[in-house]
């Protein structure tokens, strides 16, 4: 019995979050039955994702996610309300801000500040430590509080061991077990080395409150109230810092002064600590040694770079144009901009697209220095980089917010909160500050507990309804809430700088319970004491709003360089002037926006900004040109078909996790066969089939390896040669530069050639047979069902059925044409036949290779037999959601409209539930040797979707959404449309293979999905004017999007072989040429016929009238 309690409680340790989120998920089940109403249902998501929240029993940022799943399967949201509650102006301000502390960190700033600071207050333990709450406390107004208690946790510990080796002070207790010498030291630091620490950690607690974006709960309560009081007047950048200003200076003084009491003996002169803090006059001189280490430190890092002073003057720059944006005491330049609302998020992404414009390195300004050492022999990258971003964004923290926004929705949609508010209404009797005091303790209790932002997600809206059933100013509770949030001290999960300082520190939670006491109750007494006189004056809040009651070299060749070295920067300015004119002298809507399209258009192709940052610039531009306010734009960021794209790539990145897509690859190359001919069938099949699941790109790069390995084998059997190395030759650079290279050339056989093409082209293909399988597939749905909202949403089914055919057929030329154009097929006599021609030993090669392969990866197992059941399902569900053909399950489930995005998120969800590792089955196992050690991962981690998702493109789709919308809105759309009248006397046949011509060529030259986002919007208007079905250009427009095939640039596929196929430029312009033509010719004559079948879009819909109507007025010339 004891050995069976011993193996039950073995289980629940190993898998408690897994047994946890069950019966979470179960346990309020019972009352929701019998309580079945939109408020009970929406209680039910909160206290679920709550309890998620707390216990972290999944990825916070997974747990996000559930609203997108629950709420339109509850009937509270649509998906579509859902999923733009994850994009919008707060969130956009929040990427910026992120983007600026992480700019200020990479180009060293931070320390700089640190280390003066440090330096300029003195050394004494009580200057040392009230330099140290400063600077901290500064730096964490700007920069991630983690980030600032991290930077400054190194600079403490150089500081007291410089003491410590003079003998003058103390940084740990180490004891060891003299019974066991092997065994870990107890490692504990002193009351002295706890002050510093703990300074570090409350201090970037408390400076993280006095920006609007100095942390995430700021900008979750600004969110939040902005929503639920569209009315009020915005929460502004200037007016949170002159309000939150004085009570984060009063609590780090505090927090100054209690250290020094509690840690250094201050008012205690006799006590041990008094002694131990201090230095006397030895201790003096030490000290002006630790500041010389300070100040050498500060030497170090030499004179103040320009990638230092770029970053501070845009910091400063984004810093005034926050504060006078609207400030209040007088005009902001945005009222002198436009009427149009333009929110926080422009400055600040304004001032990040500048970052990647401007160059570290300032060495173009000695481009025509006589020293040629001085001069710049290549460009600089900007002040920051992508990658760097793309690392060290917390993107978890984007869904973390969207989730709140999602919940606060929901709470009014629903009416739960408005309930819970009414429920309140007896503690109106109480004296407002009474009421103010009792809410901030029972906030600053629940936030040690959980995730601070969660905190605020959940307890802001109820907050907010409260505040207007009893007829209080929202803000009088609202902020002081907010601020309470993120004053978390007393454990280490409540928030990184404890955990930081616990890890680093040795601290032990009991010490830092003990220690977090007094600050979590002078803070709330700051609060109810400054909030209530300071806060109200600020804010001028005493009376309840109406808002609220609801509802050497020559010249030229230097020139020449210099325009080379820097053409990126170049291009982008004067692009950007070049059409300025136009604007000046016919201002109107439609010239403002052909402008914006034309200026992403330019930096799309040229990418002289990485293109998910051109993705951003509506979200600056299409305000500030009054084409569309700032909430419209950001809300084209986030929408169902970004969470479909989304869920796909986690499916996608799931497969590729497990190993799975290698099963499919090598298991189906077994089955067709191995002469030259089978093999590259295989090759086209098997690529195809998983190109429609995962990128194009990861499809290629698997498949290359796989190909290599094999023709390698065949190399080393004396059959076909893989690749041949020509002779050394010189080769003379023509033109301004007369430079001599000297190279070596690889360059592939014919043979492998046609392997090396047949993985790109297949995989472009086989992205264009689902509608998750490309992004351009998803940008049509976006703009589509934007553009035209009472049309019938384009589903999962209806595109495969429709586009399976082409992307088949395309697939089984292209095995054809390789096999005619390099294998000799058709020409037995030829070269390349005779190369071709491996016999029956060539087989047997081949056949081991791929066998032994195939063997090396075991058994199937259990990861992926998992990865597989939920990718099915969620085919499966995304297949009869809505087939047509008999009720589908979202339906039956409700009459809230259910989209794509619901079952691939669910999916998705449960990747994370279910463990890759099916050992805990033997936990209660008699035989001690299969239970198991440790809890298994689930089927997925947050670790690996944030390494591999490609973060850029959700900002590239959510840019093609905005483009849309700015096209449709400012008329732009139309004009075009218009202007494509005369082409309506031609058939509707060869108006197609025109728009296809014309898509498949310039997609040759740049992204296909810039290409998509610029050019369905303008097609869509088109089909409007000409009285043709929209889908009946946007389709085929769509799927010639994808075809490049002539150029490295033109698709991640062809960039690869290019790359490792040493495959040269001109060879694959020869090679592409042919799939370009037939894939034309496929989409001309087959979805004229198939796709017109299938959709039924033989006539103009009734849907597009009222369209073109609403143009019709909206564009009138008044």
């Amino acid at each position: 019995m004891q050995m069976r309690m011993q193996q039950i409680g073995h289980f629940f340790k190993l898998y408690w979050r897994m047994v946890f989120a069950i019966l979470w998920a179960l346990l309020p089940l019972p009352a929701l039955i019998m309580y079945n109403y939109p408020e009970s249902r929406c209680a039910y998501i909160m206290f679920l994702i709550g309890g998620y929240w707390v216990t972290e029993c999944m990825p916070v940022g997974i747990t996000s996610l559930i609203p997108i799943v629950l709420f339109p399967l509850f009937g509270i949201l649509s998906t579509q309300e859902t999923c733009v509650c994850y994009m919008n102006d707060t969130i956009m301000v929040f990427i910026g801000g992120l983007i600026l502390a992480i700019a200020t960190e990479h180009s060293n700033l931070h320390l700089r500040i640190a280390l003066i600071v440090m330096k300029t207050l003195g050394c004494s333990h009580a200057k040392l430590l009230g330099g140290l709450c400063t600077v901290t406390t500064f730096i964490s107004m700007w920069i991630a509080n983690a980030a600032a208690t991290a930077l400054m946790i190194p600079i403490v510990f150089a500081v007291l061991r410089e003491l410590e080796k003079q003998g003058l002070a103390k940084v740990f207790d180490v004891r060891e077990d003299p019974e066991r010498p092997d065994a870990e030291p107890d490692i504990k630091p002193t009351k002295l080395a706890k002050a510093y620490l703990l300074a570090a950690a409350y201090s970037a607690t408390f400076g993280g409150t006095g920006t609007i974006v100095g942390t995430p709960t700021n900008l979750a309560f600004k969110g939040i109230y902005e929503y639920n009081f569209p009315g009020a007047e915005p929460i502004a950048f200037g007016d949170w810092i002159v309000a939150s200003f004085p009570q984060m200076v009063t609590n780090s003084f505090f927090l100054w002064l209690y250290l020094r009491v509690a840690f250094l003996g201050y008012l205690r002169p006799r006590s041990k600590d008094a002694e131990m803090a201090k230095i006397g006059e030895e201790g003096e001189a030490i000290a002006n040694q630790v500041q010389n280490v300070i100040g050498q430190n500060l030497k170090n890092l030499g004179h103040m770079t320009f990638h230092e002073t770029s970053v501070a003057t845009l910091f400063l720059g984004c810093v005034f144009l926050w504060i006078f944006r609207a400030p209040g005491f007088i005009r902001g330049w945005s009222e002198l901009l436009t009427d149009i609302n333009l929110g926080d998020s422009v400055p600040v992404i304004f001032v990040c697209v500048l970052m990647f414009f401007i160059p570290k390195e300032p060495v173009f300004v000695r481009f025509y220095s006589k020293d040629p050492s001085k001069r710049a022999t290549g460009p600089s990258e900007g002040l920051i980089t992508w990658d760097v971003i793309r690392t060290k964004l917390p993107w978890r923290l984007v869904f973390l917010l969207g989730s709140g926004f999602a919940i606060s929705k929901a709470n009014s949609v629903s009416g739960f909160a408005r309930r819970l508010g009414q429920a309140l209404m007896p503690l109106k009797e109480l004296p407002p500050l009474l009421m103010l005091t009792l809410v901030l303790v029972f906030v600053s209790t629940m936030t040690e507990f959980t995730s601070n932002v969660g905190t605020a997600n959940i307890l802001l809206p109820i907050v907010a309804h409260m505040c207007s059933a009893m007829e209080i100013h929202p803000l009088y509770l609202m902020m002081p809430v907010t601020l309470m949030c993120s004053y978390a001290f007393r454990l280490p999960v409540a928030t990184p700088p404890n955990a930081i300082v616990s890890i680093s520190g040795h601290i032990p939670t009991s010490a830092l319970i003990a220690a977090g006491c007094f600050p979590a109750v002078y803070s709330v007494i700051v609060q109810v004491i400054f909030f209530p006189t300071w806060g109200v004056f600020i804010y001028g809040i005493r009376e309840f709003p109406d808002w609220a009651r609801k509802p050497e070299d020559t010249k030229l060749r230097l020139t020449w360089r210099f325009v080379k070295t820097y053409r990126k920067i170049i291009f982008a300015v004067c692009w950007a002037i070049f059409p300025i004119p136009l604007i000046v002298i016919y201002d109107s809507l439609e010239i403002r926006c052909a402008y914006v399209v034309l200026l992403m258009a330019g930096y799309w192709v040229s990418e002289c900004f990485p293109m998910a940052v051109t993705s951003l610039i509506p979200i600056v531009l299409f305000p500030s040109l009054g084409i569309l306010d700032t909430i419209d734009t950001c809300t084209c960021y986030m929408n169902d078909t970004i969470m479909v794209f989304i869920g796909g790539l986690i499916l996608a990145v799931a497969i590729e996790h497990c190993n799975l897509h290698m099963r499919i690859a090598l298991g189906v190359v077994k089955m067709v066969g191995f002469s030259h001919a089978k093999l590259l069938g295989g090759l086209c099949a098997v690529t195809t089939l998983i190109s429609m699941w995962v990128s194009n790109t990861a499809a290629t790069a698997m498949m290359v390896p796989i190909i290599f390995a094999v023709l390698r084998e065949l190399e080393q059997a004396g059959r076909s040669g893989v690749s041949k190395l020509n002779i050394h030759r010189a080769i003379a650079m023509d033109g301004l530069f007369n430079d001599n290279n000297i190279s070596s050339e690889i360059r592939p056989t014919r043979v492998t050639r046609a392997y090396m093409l047949a993985a790109a082209y297949c995989s472009t293909f086989g992205g264009t047979g689902t509608l998750v399988g490309t992004g351009t597939n998803l940008t049509f749905k976006g703009i589509y069902e934007s553009i035209f909202p009472t049309a019938e949403t384009i589903s999962f089914t209806h595109w495969m059925i429709a586009s399976f055919p082409q992307m088949v057929i395309n697939s089984f030329l292209t095995w054809l044409y390789l096999r005619i154009a390099y294998l000799g097929y058709l020409r037995p006599r030829s070269k390349d036949a005779q190369l071709a021609a491996i016999g029956a030993e060539g087989e047997a090669i081949t056949r081991q290779v791929i066998q032994e392969k195939y063997k090396d990866l075991g058994p199937l197992s259990f990861h992926e037999s998992g990865v597989t059941v939920l990718f099915i399902m969620c085919v499966l569900l995304w297949i009869f959601r809505k087939p047509e053909f008999i009720v589908g399950w979202a339906e039956l489930l409700t009459d809230v409209e259910l989209k794509d995005s619901v079952p691939v998120i669910f999916v998705s969800i449960l990747m994370f539930f279910i463990p890759k590792d099916p050992s805990f089955i033997h936990s209660f196992s008699r035989d001690p040797a299969k239970r198991p050690k440790s809890s298994s991962e689930g089927l997925m981690t947050w670790k690996i979707i944030e390494t591999k998702m490609p973060w850029g493109l959700i900002f590239l789709l959510g840019g093609g959404f905005a483009i849309s919308r700015g096209t449709v809105n400012s008329c732009l759309a139309k004009k075009v449309g218009e202007s494509m009248l005369p082409l309506q006397h031609l058939p509707p046949i060869v108006i197609l293979f025109l728009v296809c011509l014309l898509i498949g060529t310039i997609t040759e030259f740049t992204s296909n999905v810039g290409i998509a986002n610029i050019t369905l919007p303008v097609i869509a208007q088109m089909c409007v004017v000409m009285k043709l079905h929209p889908m009946y250009l946007m389709v085929p427009a769509t799927l010639m999007c994808s075809f490049s095939f002539r150029l490295p640039v033109g698709t991640p596929p062809n960039a690869i072989i290019a790359t490792q196929g040493h495959i040269p430029t001109k060879w694959l312009i020869t090679g592409g040429f042919a799939p370009a033509i037939y894939s034309l010719i496929v989409q001309v004559i087959l979805f004229p016929t198939w796709g017109v079948y299938v959709f039924g879009i033989s006539d103009f819909p009734e849907w597009a009238v009222p369209q073109m109507l609403n143009a019709n007025v909206r564009c009138a010339v008044p």
